[in-house]
């Protein structure tokens, strides 16, 4: 199905990619100086991938096509992202109990939109954020194996928040050790970035490391409260598609699997990897084209995709998806 809304356009000037980013934080109270610009990355990601359907492989698309198609309204890629950025700086505990005040902090950012928009986030949300013994809530976080952990964690590499405040906005919705092994490779890729890695073997080896922490972080969790640790490792997943040249290398099942980690992680970064080797505007094309026609969870491939390449592009990058140009949409809500 087709999560995101198609615009009606009607004649009238464009809108480029960063007066909307403006627009949308505005709307919501919020200053774009106020917050990391590597959130701008995840908005562009999120909105460009929007016109793909979930759970079903894609199909060719141009760059200019995905634009034309795109949501000018956000899905829970963004709003997740906003809501770690927000609690970056907050110190929060680890235990069962705390960790359902870090999910009803979390929630409480989310609300409005959650509420309007329930069908572009993960279907284990709803349970969780209603669940209100700790053994209920514990259940949810250990089967959550969806790439919503690794899709926010962006930001927090980008902003080097120290990696033991980063666990417990994790542990909030995920403990799945799959979910944290992909969340912690994109931490490590991207605080790789931030502290001067250029290139992307250099960040993915960080990246590498990084996982094997998230998913040591996710056993001793687990084994705290009694739980077996399930899911399978990135970087063997990763080597496979790259070995492949396969996005769908690592399941068997997309109808199934289709916003499991262990897909959706290794498909971002097969395009990230490829888009590398490209200026701004052909890797930032590369990326959105990329993730439409692997499909799947496109928003979210194309959301991770465009951080990482994000941060290994710099400037040149944000200045290229910020002269986007948007057709002007017929919207009560622009």
């Amino acid at each position: 199905m087709i999560f995101a809304p198609q615009n009606i356009i009607q004649p009238g000037p464009a809108l480029t990619l960063i007066d909307l980013y403006k627009i949308t934080l505005g709307k919501m109270g919020y200053a774009p100086t106020a917050l990391p610009p590597s959130l701008f990355f995840t908005f562009c990601g999120d909105l460009l991938g929007s016109s793909g359907e979930h759970y079903v492989k894609g199909g060719p698309v141009t760059f200019n096509t995905a634009v034309f198609k795109a949501s000018h309204t956000f899905s829970d890629d963004f709003m997740e992202s906003l809501a770690m950025a927000l609690m970056r700086d907050q110190q929060f505990e680890t235990d069962p109990a705390s960790l359902m005040q870090v999910r009803d902090r979390f929630y409480d950012l989310l609300k409005g939109h959650f509420e309007a928009a329930s069908l572009t986030y993960s279907p284990w949300f709803r349970p969780l954020f209603e669940s209100r013994t700790t053994d209920d809530f514990l259940k949810i976080i250990a089967g959550h194996a969806s790439c919503g952990a690794a899709m926010r964690v962006g930001v927090l590499g980008a902003t080097a928040t120290e990696i033991q405040r980063m666990e417990p906005l994790l542990l909030c919705s995920h403990a799945h050790a799959e979910a944290l092994e992909g969340a912690y490779l994109v931490y490590g890729f991207t605080r790789a970035c931030a502290e001067g890695a250029g290139d992307f073997a250099t960040a993915l080896r960080a990246g590498y490391e990084y996982a094997g922490q998230g998913w040591s972080m996710a056993e001793n969790f687990l084994h705290r409260h009694g739980l077996t640790p399930e899911g399978q490792r990135i970087q063997p997943l990763y080597e496979k598609v790259r070995l492949h040249e396969d996005p769908y290398a690592t399941i068997e099942d997309i109808a199934e699997e289709g916003i499991e980690t262990r897909f959706v992680v290794p498909a971002a970064l097969w395009l990230v990897e490829q888009a590398a080797a490209l200026p701004p505007p052909a890797g930032i094309a590369k990326i959105v084209e990329g993730a439409l026609e692997i499909g799947g969870d496109p928003d979210t491939i194309s959301s991770i995709a465009m951080g990482l390449y994000g941060q290994l592009a710099g400037a040149p990058a944000y200045a290229a998806l910020a002269a986007v140009q948007l057709p002007n949409p017929v919207r009560d809500d622009l």
